[in-house]
């Protein structure tokens, strides 16, 4: 698969004990496109932007939020 489409990184804006940051820095160094999501547009978000990751606000525990995070991702990874 291209490394053009992108993975979803749940979490993403993870704090304590989150390895989303680290695990998207590599993603992103490795040339893959990155899409985070996390739950608020705050600092933590645009830091992730700052960084070349895609950033998609919103709640995992709605399904056609989690739904549409995955649109045309080809994989999925939690934080």
């Amino acid at each position: 698969m291209s490394k053009k489409v992108p993975i979803l990184i749940t979490g993403a804006g993870g704090a304590v004990g989150s390895v989303s940051k680290k695990m998207i820095e590599l993603l992103l160094a490795g040339g893959h496109r990155v899409r985070g999501f996390v739950r608020t547009d705050d600092e933590r978000a645009e830091a992730l932007r700052v960084m070349g990751a895609e950033v998609f606000v919103g709640d995992l525990m709605n399904p056609a939020d989690l739904a549409n995070a995955m649109t045309g991702c080809r994989a999925s990874i939690s934080a």
